[in-house]
C-alpha cells in the first residue's frame, strides 16, 4: 500500500469534514437567530399598540436554540453554615421551633430555616456593617457582592439581578441570582430588603443543580416573546416602555406526583407597568 498517498487522501478528508461540519454550524445558527429585519418588524407592531421598543437600548437576544433541560435537587440547607454566616457572634444565639422550623435568636436578628426557604431579620444592634447599608447604590451592590463572594460555598454562581421597589414603595429589594454553566436559574435567589433604617430581611432560596437532562427542548424566538407581550397587555390602554429582556430558567416541579424538580426556560421582559413579564419559552403561555 502506498502510505503516503494513503495519508494524503486522509489528510484532504479530515479538511473536507471540517469545512462541512462549520458549514452545518452556519447553517444551524442561522436557523435559530433573529434578524434586524425580525426585530424591525417587532419595534413597529408595537409601536402601533403604545409599546415603546427602542433597540438601541434594549438587548435582544439574537439566537434561540434549544435549550437543555437543568435538574434541581430538593432545596437541603447546612444549619450550622447558615447560622455562621448571619451571624457574627454565635456564642448567645437561643434556638427554638416552630411548625417543625428551626429559629435561632440573638441581639444581632433572627434567622428562620424553613423548608424551602431561608429567612433573616437582622435587628438594628446587628455587627455586621452589611446590614446597616440604608440607601441602595453601586456601593451597596459592591457590599453585598463582596458578602456573597465571602461565602461563596453557600452562595454558589450567585450574581447581582436587579433591584426593585418593595409593593408599598418603602424599600427596595436588591436581588441575586444564580448562574449555572450560562443559566440563570430565577428560582435560586438572595434578596436584600433595603430601608432607610438599613437592611431588615435577607431571603435565601437555592436548590441545588444537579446537571443537564434529557433532550434539548426547541424554543421561541424573543421576537415571538415580545409579540406575546403585546397581546399580554392588550387591555392596559396606557403607554409602556419595555427597558429590558432576558432568557432565565425557572424551577418546575413533576406533576405526575414524583419529586422530581427540572427547570423551564422563560423570557422575562422588563416593562414600565409593573413586574416583569415571564414567557414559557416552550409553549409561548404568559405565566
Amino acid at each position: 500500500m502506498n502510505w503516503d498517498k494513503a495519508k494524503t487522501m486522509l489528510i484532504l478528508f479530515l479538511l473536507g469534514l471540517n469545512v462541512f461540519l462549520v458549514a452545518m454550524h452556519f447553517v444551524y445558527e442561522d436557523d435559530y437567530a433573529v434578524s434586524r429585519e425580525d426585530i424591525r418588524v417587532i419595534a413597529a407592531i408595537l409601536a402601533q399598540h403604545d409599546i415603546t421598543l427602542d433597540t438601541d437600548i434594549v438587548d435582544i437576544p439574537r439566537s434561540f436554540p434549544p435549550v437543555d433541560q437543568l435538574a434541581l435537587n430538593p432545596a437541603a440547607y447546612n444549619t450550622s453554615q447558615l447560622v455562621d454566616t448571619f451571624f457574627i457572634d454565635t456564642s448567645n444565639i437561643s434556638q427554638t421551633i416552630e411548625f417543625g422550623n428551626p429559629i435561632f435568636s440573638s441581639q444581632e436578628g433572627t434567622l428562620i430555616i424553613m423548608r424551602h426557604i431561608v429567612q433573616f431579620r437582622p435587628s438594628q444592634h446587628s455587627p455586621n456593617p452589611i446590614f446597616s447599608t440604608t440607601t441602595y447604590n453601586l456601593q451597596a451592590e459592591t457590599a453585598f457582592t463582596q458578602f456573597l463572594q465571602m461565602n461563596a460555598s453557600l452562595f454558589p454562581g450567585f450574581e447581582f439581578d436587579q433591584t426593585t421597589a418593595s409593593p408599598d414603595g418603602e424599600s427596595i429589594i436588591v436581588e441575586f441570582r444564580q448562574n449555572y454553566r450560562g443559566y440563570t436559574i430565577l428560582s435560586n435567589k438572595l434578596s436584600f430588603t433595603v430601608t432607610p433604617n438599613g437592611v431588615t430581611e435577607v431571603r435565601y432560596i437555592y436548590y441545588p443543580p444537579g446537571g443537564f437532562v434529557g433532550v434539548r427542548q426547541p424554543i421561541i424566538s424573543a421576537t415571538q416573546a415580545l409579540f406575546m407581550f403585546k397581546l399580554g397587555n392588550a387591555h392596559i390602554g396606557e403607554p409602556i416602555t419595555i427597558t429590558h429582556i432576558d432568557l432565565v430558567h425557572n424551577i418546575a416541579f413533576a406533576d405526575d406526583g414524583s419529586e422530581r424538580i427540572t427547570t423551564v426556560p422563560y423570557y422575562r421582559i422588563f416593562h414600565s407597568h409593573g413586574e416583569p413579564m415571564l414567557i414559557n419559552a416552550i409553549t409561548g403561555d404568559i405565566e
